[in-house]
């Protein structure tokens, strides 16, 4: 319970009578008890105590290992016009800023020394699973419906598009069934594990995953590259399963 959290904090002594501390993001502001509750209530408390011992759990493991996570005055000042850009962080003092930004360069500094050598191990690993697609995909709840709309759209009676807005029953009917760009591991496993065996321009037959019958066309194929953005995707994927079983051990 919330009030489990708040009173070892001692934010207010019942014998006392006087403010609490204040929470200031630009110009709104909220009262620090409130903002303890509106955490606890909107399920970001339990994030807020992992990030604060993954804090813990880096500064421990460079101290035992000897990683400096040490950085230059041109890395912070590069980083931090790049985060005071960002809109989410609108509103934040120049203290918050300079904050986010020496955890986020240590973070880094802590990722690469330990996993820098082993991305491109893991881009070959899961090379396949990091390809950039692009589908149309359509779904209905009768199998027969499912087989006649396949034939459909293999003797080009219609177009793929025309069907996913007429009878397709998912998200993506309006938009002509496309989905993607999207990477291959990011789609559900089920339809991966079809899309991985298309060419671009085939059409699978239709398939069902549970009670919903599915027809997916790959339409376009963009195969992985270690590139800046897929090496920081799988140095943060290493660095995430490390911390995972760090929590883990200490669970046990």
């Amino acid at each position: 319970m919330l009030s489990q959290v708040i009173d070892p904090l001692q934010l207010r002594s019942p014998t006392e009578d006087r403010a609490l501390p204040v929470f200031r993001l630009g110009n709104n502001s909220i009262a620090f008890d409130r903002l303890l509750r509106e955490l606890d209530e909107y399920q970001i408390l339990p994030q807020l105590l992992q990030e604060i011992e993954i804090d813990r759990l880096v500064a421990q493991t460079a101290l035992e290992l000897s990683i400096d996570l040490n950085y230059s005055s041109v890395e912070f000042d590069e980083l931090y016009a790049q985060i005071d850009r960002t809109p989410l962080l609108c509103g934040m003092n120049s203290s918050q800023l300079k904050a986010i930004v020496d955890r986020e360069l240590k973070l880094q500094k802590f990722k690469q020394a330990n996993w820098g050598d082993l991305v491109e191990a893991a881009f070959h690993r899961q090379e396949r699973q990091l390809d950039l697609v692009v589908i149309s995909i359509l779904s209905v709840s009768d199998s027969l419906m499912a087989r006649e709309l396949f034939f459909r759209i293999h003797s080009r009676e219609q177009s793929f598009a025309e069907i996913a807005l007429d009878y397709s029953e998912d998200r993506y009917a309006n938009n002509g069934g496309i989905l993607g760009p999207i990477s291959m591991k990011a789609l559900a496993p089920e339809i991966g594990q079809v899309v991985i065996n298309l060419q671009p321009g085939d059409l699978s037959c239709p398939f069902a995953i549970g009670n919903t019958h599915l027809i997916v066309r790959l339409d376009e194929l963009h195969p992985a590259q270690l590139d800046e953005r897929t090496h920081q995707l799988l140095l943060d994927e290493l660095f995430a399963n490390w911390a995972k079983l760090q929590f883990s051990s200490q669970l046990n």
